[in-house]
């Protein structure tokens, strides 16, 4: 059953005990740890039907990194639960006798720029660079291809993947990406969150991804992101549109 809170937060509050002014409040990881265990995976089955490595998980629940915002909505599906409450707490009076009537108010960092941008945004860039030597699951670019449909266009799958799409549905569902192919899917997959930032969808990120930009010399996004350079012009674009400069 999903955690949520009261239609009226503030009478629950109200109702609920006071915690103690020194109790630590649990934190965006210690509340995906416990929902995790809760539905009985293990960081490693977890890390699996997320399409991450177990680093990464283990990097979440830890405090180290921190997911991205598509990342946060398979999160909240996978462990049933509210995500107000997961990020931050609130709207979840947890169920008595097991966790206490406490309304729980840890919150997450907010997100910053140097947090939540760029191709590799949604996790510290050395542990991006050991799920990338280690080999990317090849579960990463079916969220993908679920969550993104321009890239049934085999064209547009291989720039943003970096193979075709015969060779994708040659690879078995434990199979892991090539540091190349891994790489490149990583990379395409922040540029769109960041695009999908900026632009209030993933629809219109796509559709800004598959459109000639003035500003890129009137190449498309997508066909820079072959090379770390063409995804680092693009990235500055997005940057400078989100804070209203748009040549």
């Amino acid at each position: 059953m999903k955690r949520q809170g009261s239609s009226d937060p503030g009478q629950a509050a109200a109702s609920s005990p006071e915690a103690p002014s020194d109790m630590a409040q649990p934190t965006f990881g210690e509340r995906m740890r416990t929902a995790r265990h809760d539905t009985g995976l293990t960081a490693g089955a977890f890390a699996e039907k997320l399409g991450v490595t177990e680093t990464i998980v283990r990097g979440w629940e830890g405090g180290d990194l921190h997911p991205g915002t598509d990342q946060i909505d398979h999160i909240v599906g996978l462990l049933d639960v509210s995500t107000p409450w997961l990020l931050e707490g609130r709207d979840d009076a947890f169920a008595a006798g097991k966790y206490g009537d406490v309304i729980l108010a840890g919150a997450v960092p907010p997100v910053s720029a140097e947090t939540d941008r760029g191709a590799f945004a949604s996790e510290n860039k050395i542990a991006v660079h050991h799920e990338i030597v280690d080999g990317v699951p090849v579960q990463t670019v079916k969220l993908l291809l679920d969550n993104v449909s321009a890239l049934k266009d085999p064209d547009v799958f291989q720039k943003a993947t970096g193979m075709s799409m015969r060779t994708y549905h040659r690879k078995n569902v434990s199979d892991r990406l090539t540091p190349a192919q891994g790489e490149r899917t990583l990379r395409f997959r922040g540029v769109h969150e960041k695009a999908a930032e900026v632009f209030g969808s993933g629809e219109a990120a796509t559709d800004w991804l598959l459109s000639p930009v003035l500003a890129l010399d009137g190449e498309r996004p997508v066909d820079l992101l072959e090379t770390d350079v063409g995804a680092r012009s693009v990235e500055d674009v997005l940057t400078r549109m989100e804070y209203g400069v748009y040549t």
